[in-house]
């Protein structure tokens, strides 16, 4: 982490730091997002930069010993040729820099800021409110009527460009003397606008910002640290963002690289994650790999070098689609909300990729794997392995199946009937009656189970579950503002919770079972629903209901993670 060396304080003039855009010798990492600030935020910054008051600090990173890609920012006419010599970073104060760009340098945006009645302003006694006279206008309404330096000094209209510039106010001011009739010198030094204008407009003249400026030998874990601490809009610097950055320089496109492996897995393993796959879970596997398997943090990912990652990028996405298709095939995860915890695809991922001595394709014909890493995850989702989603329990995973692939012992893997208790059911019931509903692990896998099961929809069409991927959508048996079930408090107990479509979902509404004509039929199967005299005696009945769904739950996942081996 960062010393107290490797940050430093100090002031810079605003011109300067607009200099530097302009000449290439301050620019954005390729990570920084685009300029998002709506014109009416940059007036209110260019109120409080007139009156010489705070606009927060500004953050640099000096010259990086790092490469990474770099971003111009979003400014017309910034002349896009590398620059000569080193580039510093700007990481955070992009949105207010470039707005005062474009107020500073009028045509660098199609929006003008403006001030209106500007000798009105510095002569008035009282001073008025600065907030009323700064405004923008767009290119259209400003080259109307202002589009000539004669025709704003007649208008009593500058440019903030022309009152921050002395040249450019002094051509201002001498068109407004001669509109106005105000020759003499005497006249002049009376209304003495340049003096009024440093009183009353000091920051346009000279504005100081401090600059938290970062050393160049920073990595970027520490970099990312400190920006999230400091950064006052709560955005945090994303992996992938960062490691595309880290890439650019070295002819690896990870963006796009990222979007033709999304094509690959939708086309070769057609996991239908939509836009919810991560670049980072790739990334995990390839930090995984190059460590050794001592971490995969964002900081192991950070430290990757860059020709690992493109030696093992098609492997490590390989390993990836494959542990996806296995999460949809084998145990009913078609969609990532039915997914327990995302490090649950390092330890598979991993596995498959030895199994398979790098074909992990071929690892799935092995059908005594396929079984152990099964029981593998159920076992994961009883015991709660993965409710504190930390890299170091992934790890431990991961070696733990490449272990067992390397032993080739499948048969007995995992079997552990001797926990099959009634204290474990008893356990696991509780769960999944609990009425907060706050056991996501137990949650997302219950409902994946119930599509693994060829659990199908109670209305609109009554298809297979596994064919709606994608759609479905967690369902209250007892619906959550069905009448007859207002004063049940297990309502968003697990037990009540079953995936339909999201077109059934909508269709069942808020009624129960018994008025879907899905009690007593072949549809409750899978679903391991027993509804006996559901819907006839209230509460009581529902309580009833939970209990035997919940007892059936229980002994299926326990089943299903210490049973028999094959």
């Amino acid at each position: 982490m960062a010393g107290n060396d490797d940050v430093q304080a100090k002031g810079r003039e605003l011109k300067g730091l607009i200099g530097d855009v302009f000449n290439g010798a301050l620019a954005l990492p390729e990570f920084q997002r685009d300029f998002v600030w709506r014109p009416a935020a940059v007036k209110l910054l260019l109120c409080s930069i007139a009156k010489d008051w705070p606009i927060g600090s500004f953050m640099i990173w000096e010259r990086p010993d790092i490469d990474l890609a770099v971003k111009r920012l979003d400014v017309q006419r910034l002349d896009e040729a590398k620059p000569k010599g080193e580039v510093s970073f700007l990481l955070d104060g992009q949105q207010r820099l470039t707005g005062i760009i474009y107020a500073f340098n009028h045509d660098s945006s199609d929006v003008k800021y403006i001030m209106k009645d500007v000798v009105a302003y510095l002569t008035s006694e009282p001073e008025g409110d600065i907030e009323d006279h700064i405004e923008h206008r767009t290119s259209k309404q400003y080259g109307k009527s202002l589009g000539t330096v004669r025709a704003r000094a007649k208008a009593d209209v500058a440019l903030i460009e022309e009152l921050s510039d002395e040249r450019r106010f002094s051509s201002w001011r001498e068109n407004y003397y001669d509109h106005h009739g105000i020759t003499t010198l005497e006249a002049k030094e009376k209304l003495d606008l340049d003096g009024r204008r440093a009183e009353r407009l000091p920051g346009l003249k000279h504005y100081y910002v401090p600059i938290v400026q970062l050393q160049p030998g920073l990595s970027l874990e520490a970099v990312a640290r400190i920006f999230e601490t400091t950064n006052k809009t709560g955005v945090k610097l994303n992996t992938v963002d960062l490691m595309i950055a880290r890439l650019f320089p070295h002819d690896f496109f990870l963006r796009d690289e990222w979007e033709e492996a999304c094509r690959k897995i939708d086309s070769e393993w057609k996991y239908r994650y939509g836009n919810t796959l991560d670049a980072e879970d790739v990334l995990r596997i390839l930090a995984y790999w190059h460590s050794g398997g001592s971490g995969v943090t964002r900081d192991r990912i950070l430290k990757l070098k860059p020709d690992s990652v493109k030696a093992d990028w098609e492997r490590a996405v390989a390993a990836f689609g494959v542990a996806l298709e296995f999460l949809r095939d084998e145990l009913g995860v078609v969609q990532e909300s039915l997914l327990p915890a995302r490090l649950l695809i390092l330890p598979l991922a991993v596995a498959l990729d030895v199994a398979g001595s790098g074909n992990p394709s071929l690892a799935l014909q092995n059908a005594g794997l396929v079984a152990a890493l099964k029981r593998w995850f159920w076992k994961m989702i009883i015991e709660e392995t993965f409710a504190r989603s930390t890299n170091t329990r992934a790890i431990g995973q991961a070696k733990e199946l490449v272990a067992l692939v390397e032993q080739g012992n499948y048969a007995g893997a995992f079997v552990a009937q001797d926990r099959i208790t009634d204290k474990a059911k008893t356990d696991l019931q509780d769960r999944l009656l609990d009425e907060k509903g706050s056991d996501g692990l137990l949650e997302a896998a219950t409902q994946a189970l119930v599509v693994s099961r060829g659990g199908k929809d109670w209305d609109a069409g009554r298809r297979g579950l596994e064919q709606r991927g994608g759609r479905l959508q967690r369902h209250h048996i007892v619906p959550d503002k069905a009448k007859e079930a207002k004063s049940w408090t297990r309502r968003n107990c697990i037990a009540n919770l079953t995936p339909q479509s999201e077109e059934s979902n909508l269709a069942l509404g808020n009624r129960l079972p018994s008025e879907i004509e899905a009690s007593g039929s072949d549809l409750l199967g899978p679903h391991l629903c027993d509804f006996g005299e559901f819907g006839k005696i209230g509460v009581q009945g529902f309580e009833s209901f939970a209990k035997r769904r919940s007892e059936a739950l229980a002994e299926v996942l326990l089943e299903l993670a210490y049973g028999r081996s094959e």
